[in-house]
């Protein structure tokens, strides 16, 4: 290790994220991995720098935070069976009022729709919208042909959070966590009905209390930033979930684990497959 110690330092000066087992790699290193992972490590600390924190400053109607979390509880569904649905928020970030809503599922058309829902709730949109990488919307790391189409049609720009970094979409974080310790304890909830009729109610208290950060509540600082968006469209931005399938001689969709059968005389069903000549 002593022998190799200076073409670590050298190879970590220059790369200093390179991965332990690319390092051994390059410097042809036959002994012990553990050995080598442990001194990288090490070395690493000295080159890899420090990330200051910094602090974001919001300007009124500039962003919107979003935030995808499954809360640990169960929310009742088809025939009683509980299941942990997600709840997309999004945060004006100068003003921190809050708004949710509970999703059947995180596909990118429900995603679409609930992202729509609270915009429209607001009357107006900010000129970019910041979220993380959630694979419905951007699991590539860019924006899917859904989530750009519903925000290119808004008028408004998607920015997603870059890896390793929370900071960027730390507004929607904490308001997450709020939801969580302040709204879930000690709630039982009947359906995901039930669940966003209470979600709405406490919503407004929730934009009622007073931010330490601003010196104010929420909605005392709404109208500012509501003014300083950019209006919405006059036709809603595509949403909802669509599904292209060829029928096959059965004559049933399969969508979502659920059968539903077509209507065999049915054009959509003959031209999928014409009838054969008789013999």
């Amino acid at each position: 290790m002593d022998e190799a110690e200076p073409q670590l330092q050298a190879l970590l000066a220059a790369y200093p994220w390179l991965p332990a087992w690319l390092i051994a790699e390059r410097i042809g290193w036959t002994h012990s991995g553990s050995i080598l992972r442990t001194e990288v490590a090490e070395l690493r600390q000295g080159y890899r720098g420090v990330d200051p924190p910094d602090r974001l400053v919001f300007q009124p109607g500039q962003t919107i935070q979003c935030d995808l979390r499954f809360p640990a509880v169960k929310i009742p569904v088809c025939a009683g069976q509980g299941r942990t649905l997600p709840v997309f928020l999004m945060v004006l970030a100068y003003s921190r009022v809050i708004n949710a809503v509970t999703l059947p599922s995180r596909q990118d058309g429900d995603l679409a729709s609930g992202m729509w829902q609270l915009i429209d709730a607001n009357g107006r949109v900010s000129r970019t919208l910041v979220g993380d990488r959630e694979a419905a919307t951007s699991g590539t790391g860019r924006p899917t042909t859904a989530a750009a189409a519903c925000t290119g049609a808004l008028g408004t720009s998607l920015k997603l959070e870059p890896a390793r970094d929370p900071e960027l979409n730390s507004v929607a974080e904490r308001a997450n966590q709020y939801l969580e310790t302040s709204l879930l304890p000690g709630r039982v909830f009947a359906s995901p009905e039930d669940f966003n009729a209470q979600l709405a109610a406490w919503l407004p208290r929730a934009n009622s209390r007073r931010v330490r950060s601003l010196g104010a509540k929420p909605r005392e600082l709404f109208e500012q930033d509501r003014q300083a968006m950019i209006r919405l469209p006059p036709i809603a931005p595509p949403i909802g979930i669509t599904h292209r399938i060829r029928l096959a001689g059965a004559h049933y969709l399969r969508i979502d684990g659920n059968n539903y059968s077509a209507d065999p005389d049915s054009s959509a069903a003959s031209s999928v497959r014409p009838p054969r000549p008789p013999r």
